[in-house]
């Protein structure tokens, strides 16, 4: 299972430059870390 608080840091600091079309990517069970 991901690290919640790796996860959050991780999203917060990709959200500025990511598309929109792609943000399920960002989801908990999608996310690689």
């Amino acid at each position: 299972a991901a690290d919640p608080h790796a996860w959050l840091a991780d999203t917060l600091a990709r959200i500025p430059d990511y598309k929109i079309t792609k943000v399920d990517d960002l989801l908990p069970w999608h996310w690689n870390g």
